[in-house]
């Protein structure tokens, strides 16, 4: 992951000002590291950690002043369940994951209520790829006809032909909607999807923007407006593209479109 992000910050012309690691001795006092990156002026910190220990990096940073833009991967996720956290502190903090507890997809929406009803806790995405995980070996345990009465060698070798072969796909919680594959290596080609914490939950960084927009909206169009709603169902759409200009952090204006026989239509 670490080697991934340096490349393509190199391609987009990025400065990496600070780069620092932890071992599991250290891992409860950040300090060294917070201040190494806000001396060199970071205002992006890369963390492609676990939530334990990006609870720990948030409250000190907090402590010492420091408040960069935060970027994780899907080890972020459960962040805001670390007992003694002040979650507020998680607010902005953006994310890559396979799964959102929020999103309004029947399959999502059965596996949230049911988890919820039996742990009384709402599921993150660990939660999720497992139980993708169990129905992936399950398919391919039925796929490949691999029993119980085979060596653990053998069943093995049999699970792994199965999942990389090219007619095995699974679709699923973590999947975005989209039949995941395998690679003769073993690498999945599900996408994971961009999520910022915002009020307390995980929301697409898309939606991050519809109250922004629909008060926007609301200034100008007026009966006309699109609701934050429909605002956030719009802006992730594959067949839209949006513009906005800002001026900081405050969204100055916005502009859509779409392409139709090989010519953008403007939307707004």
């Amino acid at each position: 992951i670490r080697d991934t992000f340096v490349t393509k910050a190199e391609e987009l012309g990025l400065d990496i000002v600070s780069e620092s690691t932890f071992t599991e001795d250290s891992q409860t006092d950040f300090s060294v590291q917070l201040n190494d990156a806000k001396n060199a002026g970071a205002d992006l910190v890369f963390l492609p950690i676990y939530y334990t220990p990006i609870s720990l990096i948030l409250t000190q940073a907090n402590q010492m002043g420091y408040a960069p833009k935060w970027f994780g991967v899907d080890g972020m996720d459960g962040l805001l369940t670390v007992e003694g956290f002040d979650t507020s502190l998680a607010e902005g903090c953006m994310l890559l994951t396979p799964f959102v507890a929020t999103a309004d997809d029947e399959a999502t929406k059965a596996f949230v209520s049911t988890y919820e009803e039996n742990y009384g806790e709402t599921p993150n995405q660990f939660a999720a790829d497992a139980y993708d995980c169990i129905y992936v070996l399950k398919q391919a345990i039925e796929q490949s006809g691999v029993t119980s009465d085979m060596d653990a060698s053998e069943i093995c070798d049999g699970l792994m032909e199965a999942i990389t072969s090219p007619d095995f796909s699974y679709t699923g919680l973590t999947t975005a909607g989209e039949a995941a594959t395998w690679s003769d290596t073993g690498e999945v080609s599900k996408q994971p999807m961009g999520m910022v914490i915002q009020d307390g939950v995980y929301k697409p960084l898309d939606a991050a923007h519809a109250a922004a927009v629909s008060a926007l909206e609301a200034q100008v169009m007026g009966s006309d407006a699109w609701n934050e709603h429909l605002v956030a169902d719009e802006l992730p759409r594959p067949d839209r593209v949006w513009w906005a200009a800002y001026d900081g952090e405050q969204l100055l204006g916005y502009a859509g479109g779409w392409v139709v026989d090989g010519q953008v239509q403007i939307l707004k």
